[in-house]
C-alpha cells in the first residue's frame, strides 16, 4: 500500500489537493482510497496561512523512485514555484507531494528516503494514515500508525508540560500509599492545556485514543478521554456514536481518578442517554462495584439534570446513601446540588425524606445553594 500526503496553503487549497490527487490516479491508473482532510498551522516555518492536507492511499505497481518522479512532475505542473527560501527555509506554497511509505519498504539514497524522514513528527501526515491504514507498522520502530500518532500526541502533551507542577498535582490527586489515586504518574500539565491540545486529535481513530488511555501518566489518559469527547460531539452518524459509547465503557476503568470521569463521563454517556433513555447502563455501572464505574454512573446524570430529567440522579443517589467512599459522597452531594438549581422541590423532597442518614460530606454538598435557614435545618439532622 502506497501512503501519499498533499498540502497546500496558498489559493484554493481544497480545489488544489484534489486536483493533484486526481492528477496522481490518473497516471498511475488506479483509484486512490482518501483520508479526511486535516488543516494544521504551518510546519518548520511561521505563516499566518495554514495548511489543508489530504491522505491518500493505493495499490500502484511501480518502483517507488519512479513513483516520486511522477509525483514531482504533478507538483510542477500544478505550481512550479519553489518550496523553499534563498537561505533554505521552508515558505508558503499552494502544493507540496509528499510520499510517505510503500509498504514496508526500507529506501536511504540521495533522492529518496522511505518512510518519509519526518513523517513522525507530522500530525497531518500520521492522522490521514492511521484513518487509512491504522496497523501499517513502521519498520524502523516497529510501532503500528496509531502507535506513532499516539507518540506524537505525547510529545506535544510532554513539550508543554511543567515537570515544577509535578509534585503538586500528585497530592492534590491523592497518589501516595493507600489513597485512591495511589501509583498515578504525572507530567505537570493543567487541564487547559491539555484540552487546548487534545482538540487536535478529535479525529483521532479509537486505536490510537485506546494507545492513550492505556499510559501510565495521567495527563495522557486525560487526554485521550478530552479527544474522545470532542469526537463524539462531532460525530452524527448514530452508529458512530453508539460506537465510541462502548469504546468509552470499555475503557471506564482507565478513568481511574475523579477528574478523568468528571471530565469526560456526561458529555459521552450521559449525552447518550438523554438521547437513547438507555439508563440501564447507568444501573449497571452502579452496581459495578468499581469506584470509578460507580462514580461514571452519577457524574453521568448531569446530563440528564441539564436536560430537565431528575429521576435517575435520586434513584442513584438514594441507591448511594450506605456507600462509603468519599469520592462517591461528594459526588452524590454535587449532583443534587445541580438538581436542585433545576428542580428545589426534587431536591428538597430527597432531602426530607434522607438527610438523616446521608452521608455527611453528600449533604454539605447538596445543600451549599440553599438559603442559609434551610441549610442549617438539614444538616442539624446529622
Amino acid at each position: 500500500m502506497v501512503h501519499i500526503n498533499i498540502g497546500s496553503n496558498l489559493g484554493d487549497r481544497k480545489k488544489i489537493v484534489a486536483k493533484a490527487a486526481a492528477m496522481i490516479e490518473e497516471r498511475l491508473g488506479v483509484k486512490a482510497r482518501r483520508a479526511p482532510l486535516v488543516e494544521t498551522p504551518a510546519w518548520g516555518f511561521e505563516s499566518a496561512n495554514k495548511f489543508i492536507n489530504l491522505g491518500i492511499a493505493l495499490d500502484a505497481g511501480i518502483e517507488p523512485v519512479a513513483l516520486l518522479r511522477i509525483l514531482r512532475g504533478i507538483e510542477r505542473e500544478i505550481d512550479p514555484s519553489p518550496h523553499r527560501d534563498a537561505s533554505g527555509d521552508y515558505i508558503d506554497r499552494s502544493i507540496d507531494i509528499d510520499l510517505i511509505a510503500v509498504g514496508e519498504t526500507v529506501i536511504e539514497s540521495a533522492e529518496l528516503t522511505l518512510p518519509h524522514p519526518r513523517m513522525r513528527d507530522r500530525r497531518f501526515v500520521l492522522l490521514p494514515m492511521v484513518s487509512l491504514e491504522p496497523s501499517w507498522r513502521d519498520p524502523l520502530s516497529g510501532k503500528s500508525a496509531a502507535e506513532l500518532l499516539a507518540a506524537e500526541w505525547k510529545g506535544r502533551l510532554l513539550d508543554a508540560a511543567n515537570p515544577d507542577k509535578i509534585a503538586i498535582l500528585s497530592r492534590f490527586f491523592k497518589t501516595g500509599p493507600g489513597e485512591y489515586g495511589e501509583g498515578d504518574l504525572f507530567i505537570g500539565l493543567t487541564v487547559p492545556e491539555n484540552r487546548a491540545i487534545a482538540r487536535d486529535y478529535y479525529a483521532a481513530p479509537l486505536e490510537t485514543i485506546a494507545c492513550m488511555l492505556r499510559s501510565p501518566e495521567h495527563e495522557y489518559r486525560l487526554s485521550g478521554f478530552l479527544a474522545l469527547v470532542a469526537r463524539y460531539k462531532k460525530l452524527r452518524d448514530p452508529e458512530e456514536r453508539r460506537r465510541t459509547v462502548e469504546f468509552y465503557l470499555d475503557n471506564a476503568e482507565r478513568a481511574n481518578n475523579w477528574d478523568l470521569v468528571d471530565l469526560s463521563c456526561y458529555e459521552i454517556l450521559g449525552a447518550h442517554v438523554v438521547a437513547t433513555g438507555e439508563t440501564d447502563i447507568l444501573d449497571r455501572l452502579s452496581d459495578s462495584g468499581n469506584l470509578w464505574r460507580e462514580r461514571i454512573a452519577i457524574v453521568s446524570t448531569m446530563a440528564m439534570v441539564r436536560a430537565g430529567e431528575m429521576s435517575m440522579t435520586l434513584k442513584l443517589a438514594e441507591k448511594y446513601l450506605a456507600h462509603t467512599h468519599l469520592l462517591i459522597h461528594k459526588a452524590t452531594g454535587w449532583l443534587l446540588r445541580e438538581a436542585g438549581k433545576r428542580d428545589i422541590d426534587a431536591l428538597t423532597g430527597f432531602l426530607d425524606r434522607h438527610a438523616a442518614v446521608m452521608p455527611r460530606t453528600a449533604l454539605r454538598y447538596a445543600v451549599e445553594r440553599l438559603p442559609e435557614e434551610r441549610r442549617r435545618h438539614y444538616m442539624k439532622q446529622k
